[in-house]
This record gives C-alpha cells, sequence and structure tokens, in this order.
C-alpha cells in the first residue's frame, strides 16, 4: 500500500473512532444528547457501530479496489481520486470528534 493511502485510511479510521468513543463518552453526561437525529436512531437501535464498522471496511475497500483500477488505467495522477471521499469523511468524523472533546470539557 503506498504512502497516500495510508495517510488517508488512517485519517478515516482515526476520525471514526475519535467519534465513536468521544460521543459514548460525552453521552455518559446527562446534559449532553445526541444531536444527529441519524445517529440517534441507529444508537437507539444499537446500530451506530455496526454500521460505523461496515463503512469503514466496506469504504476503506473501495478505495483500494478503485486506486488498483485507476492505476492500472495508466492515466498520471487519476489513482488519487478515490481518496477524497475517506479523506473528507474522516476528516469530519475527527472534527465531531475534538467538537465532542470539548464539548465534554466545557461541563
Amino acid at each position: 500500500m503506498e504512502k497516500v493511502a495510508k495517510i488517508v485510511l488512517t485519517i478515516f479510521i482515526l476520525g471514526c473512532t475519535l467519534d465513536q468513543v468521544s460521543t459514548r463518552v460525552a453521552l455518559m453526561n446527562e446534559n449532553i444528547y445526541e444531536s444527529n437525529p441519524y445517529a440517534q436512531a441507529l444508537m437507539d437501535r444499537g446500530l451506530w457501530l455496526v454500521v460505523d464498522i461496515i463503512l469503514v471496511v466496506s469504504l476503506s475497500a473501495l478505495v483500494l479496489t478503485a486506486n488498483i483500477i485507476l492505476k492500472a488505467s495508466g492515466i498520471p495522477h487519476l489513482e488519487y481520486i478515490p481518496y477524497l471521499v475517506p479523506l473528507i469523511v474522516g476528516a469530519i468524523r475527527m472534527g465531531a470528534g475534538i467538537h465532542n472533546i470539548l464539548l465534554c470539557l466545557s461541563m
């Protein structure tokens, strides 16, 4: 696996993990609630972690497969396009996790 793939997938996995863990810790405080209705619905059904695991595994596999196909096409720099989605999602989830940590520290 090349260096870019390792960096992007690490950001993606760390972002999802930070969001999961920080949300669970924050929700232990009775004054904090989940404001995302989709995440709350998944939490109510006990599916939030399962959906996140499926998201991480399937998106990582899809990105690596797309990278192999695009690299074989021979068009320069086209193989980096599949990394945009996990990079953006990972950054957003990391931001949510940092927000959760700051929220906990402010209570």
